[in-house]
């Protein structure tokens, strides 16, 4: 199991919503492009494009007695890949990874194995406790425990 480092939001929050904006800007480029050159011809173009950009896991999240526990398999990132940013009351996830196939002589002649992107935006019904939030990487399953805040 691997700890991934979670980072507590403060004048930072700024600086996601940019990379956020950067993305959506890639997608639109990318639609664009298409558009362009004749091979998109219809609105589900726009769909790939955000596809060929974005990639959004499957996620499990829970809510126990004084925390929330979120479960994300994320297999093609390793600890170091993935951000966990908290806020007040949601978590940010952000990765990215390029393809680290290494070239052999023999094996697949198709992959489907290349460069992701993730980031996602979970609130939470209630308020957590920022510095308490722990993440960890175990077998490709990230998780994420968010203590909710005590009532003051």
């Amino acid at each position: 199991m691997s700890e991934v480092i979670v980072r507590r939001l403060k004048n930072e929050k700024a600086v996601f919503l940019q990379e956020l904006q950067d993305t959506l800007e890639g997608i639109r480029k990318t639609a664009f492009q298409w558009f362009e050159s004749g091979h998109a011809t219809d609105p589900d173009e726009w769909f790939q494009a955000e596809r060929d950009l974005l990639w959004a896991p499957a996620v499990e999240l829970a809510e126990a007695p004084g925390e929330f526990r979120m479960q994300m398999g994320v297999p093609e990132f390793g600890s170091k890949d993935l951000e966990v940013a908290a806020l007040p009351d949601a978590i940010i996830l952000k990765a990215s990874a390029q393809n680290r196939a290494k070239k052999r002589e023999r094996g697949p002649f198709y992959g489907e194995f290349g460069a992701k992107s993730l980031f996602r935006r979970f609130a939470f019904p209630a308020p957590i406790e920022e510095a308490g939030v722990t993440a960890s990487l175990d077998r490709g399953t990230l998780t994420v425990v968010a203590p909710k805040k005590s009532a003051a």
